[in-house]
């Protein structure tokens, strides 16, 4: 018996020994210990099992993770050295101090002040090395763009002051590490240069681009965005730059810098071969439909620009498609180039959740269960249930963007839903509300034909709803509303959607009854005019022609929140009495402008300044009410301005909206009940989640 024992314990001795990596190939190290250290190295790919097999490359590598482990855990002035030992590898460890970001300090800076350049380090806590790099290159970045192309910026010293002090609360008599980084950072300017002469190839308009102007301070990022605007020009004009070198012969006595343009084009090229990567949901062909051009056609960049349009369009893809996920792959001695796209599809299936604007106000979630390609058409069969806005409802879609099994763009949807909807007006009592109270149940579906144009895609089609409600009688509605969309790109700068349609609608059984109403609905977008921003201007106008009879008080609700950012949509238009009571009544035409400039301040964070006006009438006296002529034909206006926020994942972004209404309903009238005031806020301020535009 003790003869096994001793056996069992020699063999978990070996087993040990075996188990755990080389740990005489470490030494000097306190605060992490052998097994982080080798269990880090493990997880970047690099063992320590047998250091006598790591190449003369793996071994330097291990210095190098080594080193950024411990800056990670705060040790700035670590150390770590490689030295030969009878294993094959010893790292030899000197920690340090621990400590935290104290201050940074410039030196040699005149021209651009610390507290601009402190802005572009933001370091705190631990020191993040990768941080600082990007920092630097941000402030060398900085400088170029001010006039300084020469500028030298480095780490030049980094100190760390070490002191102890006494903790008395919550642990008394306790030592407690108050470390400090002193980062200094020297910056040599060099000379301030101006832009000098500028020499531009003659006879291709180049000069329409905008190129540097001689005597403008010198900036990097301003001859960056004339090359871009040049590549873009001949592009379109279906030429694409084999060579493009803007040349710069620095003067630094005067503080001058010539420019010279020198460039070459590739003559006509053949599309060779058309070939995708990163696709494993949906085959080629589903992305080859998508396409504006095709193999053995000559290259044309402004049909590579539209192909990368309508491949996001599909909704399949993970990141959007860029130009730099297109490769192309030039045989100048034939004259051909093939064309690689590299893509990152989502999973087939997915189950998400967003918030969204509820056309009757409020926020509304969904969740949202989608299966795509089920049966390799491209197809995506949907599940959604929603709550929220006075809305509650689930609905099932299919969706295809072609014909099933055939290349013939027609894009196809199909949703069955059933919903319960419960309108509130706030300042109605609850007995009135119960008439904008329902229950829906039915299918709804579109049909558009996509057609390509040099200028921009087009639309025709018909959307159609076939619904019962229950109000509490029960009626039938049939809706078909055929409409036409153009998207026209006048510019790289400038672009116009217009969306042409009309609605007819007709109620049978309580209601026997129908309207139709044409609509316009036109935007214009100019990015870039004037400086970074983007201007967006909308007009909305619409008007419906009712039959005589009863109606579904809902199809008079014209506009949501967002026509007048400052009003509420149920509320724009004209008021009647129903029974002594002021009730909303809707309008039945709608007017509405709606500008607004973007301004981006942060990759995440962008503000939008907004002037909106518009007015919601009605030209008949609707119903059995008695119509408010003094709440009707009111102008209204909003000036205010918005915060907007990227959410994470497929939530859209947050906005919250600030609005004064300089112009709004502000009428006494009086009732059955005695005299009643119908007035609009002054301002307004809530929260969306959903874009404008």
């Amino acid at each position: 018996m003790r003869k096994k024992l001793w056996v069992i314990a020699l063999l978990w001795w070996v087993g040990c020994l075996w188990a755990v990596p080389a740990l005489d190939a470490i030494e000097g190290n306190h605060a992490l210990s052998e097994d982080e250290i080798a269990s880090h190295l493990s997880r970047k790919g690099l063992s320590l099992d047998d250091p006598s097999k790591l190449t003369a490359q793996e071994k330097e590598r291990a210095v190098l993770l080594v080193r950024q482990l411990y800056q990670d855990r705060g040790f700035p002035l670590v150390r770590v050295e490689r030295q030969a030992s009878s294993q094959g590898l010893l790292l030899t460890i000197a920690e340090g101090p621990k400590a935290k970001m104290g201050w940074v300090e410039f030196r040699g800076n005149q021209a651009i002040s610390n507290q601009q350049l402190a802005q572009l380090l933001k370091l705190k806590g631990k020191l993040d090395y990768d941080r600082l790099h990007q920092g630097l290159a941000g402030i060398r970045q900085l400088y170029r763009d001010s006039g300084y192309p020469m500028v030298e910026v480095e780490q030049s010293a980094l100190h760390v002051l070490e002191r102890q002090e006494r903790q008395h609360f919550p642990l008394p008599f306790r030592n407690v590490d108050r470390n400090r980084i002193r980062l200094v950072v020297g910056i040599k300017e060099g000379t301030h240069f101006r832009f000098g002469t500028v020499e531009l190839p003659p006879g291709l308009g180049l000069e329409e681009l905008t190129p540097p102007r001689e005597g403008d301070i010198y900036s990097e990022k301003q001859l960056f965005e004339f090359r871009l605007r040049v590549i873009r020009t001949f592009a379109a004009r279906g030429r694409l730059v084999r060579r493009l070198e803007i040349l710069q012969h620095p003067d630094e006595p005067d503080g001058r810098m010539d420019i010279r343009v020198r460039f070459e084009l590739y003559p006509p090229l053949t599309v060779g071969s058309i070939s995708f990567e990163g696709n494993q949901a949906y085959p080629d062909k589903f992305y080859r439909r998508e396409l504006a051009f095709g193999e053995d056609q000559v290259f044309d960049p402004r049909k590579l620009a539209r192909s990368l349009e309508a491949v996001n369009s599909t909704g399949v893809l993970k990141e959007p498609l860029t130009e730099s996920d297109v490769e192309l792959l030039i045989d100048e001695a034939d004259g051909r180039v093939d064309v690689l796209f590299q893509l990152t599809e989502r999973k087939r299936q997915s189950i998400w959740h967003s918030l969204s604007r509820s056309d009757l106000g409020g926020v509304q979630a969904r969740v949202v269960y989608a299966l795509s390609n089920l049966l390799g058409l491209g197809e995506v069969l949907g599940f959604e249930v929603s709550h929220g806005g006075g809305t509650t409802g689930a609905a099932v879609s299919l969706a295809s963007r072609y014909l099933l099994g055939t290349d013939v763009p027609i894009s196809l949807g199909l949703r069955f839903f059933r919903r319960k909807t419960g309108l509130r007006l706030g300042s109605v009592d609850d007995e009135v509300e119960e008439i904008f109270n329902s229950r829906q149940a039915g299918f709804s579906g579109s049909a558009a034909y996509r057609i390509r144009t040099a200028r921009g895609p087009r639309q025709v089609g018909m959307r159609f709803t076939a619904a019962s409600f229950e109000l509490p009688q029960e009626t039938y509605q049939v809706a078909l509303e055929p409409f036409w969309i153009a998207t026209t790109q006048r510019s790289d700068f400038w672009s116009e959607q217009v969306d042409l349609s009309t609605r007819f609608s007709f109620f049978s059984r309580s209601l026997d009854s129908w309207n139709w109403r044409p609509a316009l609905d036109y935007r214009a977008t100019a990015e870039q005019v004037p400086g970074p921003g983007k201007f967006t201007f909308r007009l909305q106008a619409s008007h419906a022609r009712f039959s005589p009879g009863e109606q579904l008080l809902t199809e008079r609700l014209f506009g949501d929140s967002d026509t007048i950012r400052g009003f509420s949509g149920t509320t724009l238009g004209p008021w009647g009495l129903d029974s002594g009571r002021a009730v909303p009544i809707g309008g039945d035409s709608l007017l509405a402008v709606n500008s607004e400039y973007e301004i981006a301040l942060t990759k995440a964070f962008r503000a939008a300044p907004f002037f909106d006006t518009g007015v919601n009438f009605t030209s008949a006296n609707p119903f059995d009410f008695q119509l408010l002529h003094a709440t009707n034909r009111i102008w209204r206006a909003s000036l205010g301005g918005e915060l907007r926020v990227d959410l994470p994942g497929r939530l859209p972004e947050a906005r919250l909206v600030a609005a004064w209404n300089p112009l709004r309903l502000d009428r006494s009238i009086t009732t059955a009940k005695g005299l009643a005031r119908l007035r609009d806020p002054k301002a307004a301020l809530r929260l969306a989640f959903d874009p404008v535009f």
